[in-house]
């Protein structure tokens, strides 16, 4: 995180849009719509990270959207951005872990503001973790 405060940040939920919800085994293959997969992220000074288990990406696009619940009673900050280009290898190996990074630029103050997450990029090998 950077250009702002982590210790105000209590809690960050986010939204994966466009995973597979299906896998069938016999062609080894995703099957059926895109489906949504919920999760939270933990945030270890200024770093958030999370680890997801997912089956692959389907559909024509992966949305994140994050809501950032804030220390002042529960204030809320929400921002969306697009992992389509940083995931578009992911279904490729799928034996091998993928880590995906990304930049979470948050208010200096109590002050109201947007999020945005800047700078996403795909790695190769390490574990699998967005940090944010």
């Amino acid at each position: 995180m950077t250009h702002g405060r982590p210790e105000l940040i209590q809690s960050v939920t986010a939204t994966l849009d466009g995973v597979a919800g299906a896998f069938d085994m016999a062609t080894e293959q995703t099957i059926g719509d895109p489906c949504s997969t919920v999760f939270s992220f933990g945030r270890e000074n200024n770093k958030l990270t999370a680890d997801l288990r997912l089956l692959g990406t389907m559909g024509v696009s992966q949305k994140l959207s994050l809501d950032v619940v804030f220390v002042d009673g529960g204030r809320t900050q929400y921002t969306e951005t697009d992992l389509t280009e940083a995931l578009k290898n992911f279904n490729g190996d799928m034996t091998t872990t993928y880590r995906v990074l990304g930049t979470l630029e948050t208010p200096v103050g109590m002050e109201t503001g947007n999020a945005e997450i800047i700078g996403w990029e795909d790695t190769d090998n390490g574990e699998v973790e967005a940090v944010l």
